[in-house]
């Protein structure tokens, strides 16, 4: 991908090549905006289930994820108002998991190894 010309240029090998209009306006994230001073997430490396404990938020509601390396959920969940959780990984095999955490607005992600 490559902006040519004012237009975004995409290649494929053997597929072809498109242009479009670059968006107007882009927003990059590390989506690490959650102070990791205020999510606790342990044991890590992990056997059968991890507890995360995420900030107080007044009413807000935290929508929790897993997936695993293939970008596959494998745990889903949500989370009223912040507090201690637990997560089961007992069905999981063994390897390495993102953790995902959003409040629409703050956002918290680490790696989580089984």
């Amino acid at each position: 991908m490559k902006l040519v010309d004012n237009q975004v240029l995409v290649a494929t090998h053997g597929r072809g090549l498109w242009t479009a209009d670059p968006p107007k306006e882009i927003t990059l994230s590390t989506l690490d905006n959650l102070n990791a001073q205020n999510v606790n997430l342990y044991p890590n490396p992990a056997t059968d289930r991890i507890w995360v404990e995420l900030p107080n938020t007044a009413g807000k509601s935290y929508q929790i994820l897993l997936y695993n390396v293939e970008g596959k959920t494998v745990w889903e969940g949500k989370n009223t108002g912040g507090g201690k959780i637990e997560i089961s990984l007992s069905s999981l095999p063994k390897g390495l998991y993102q953790f995902y955490a959003t409040t629409g607005k703050e956002h918290f992600r680490a790696k989580v190894v089984k």
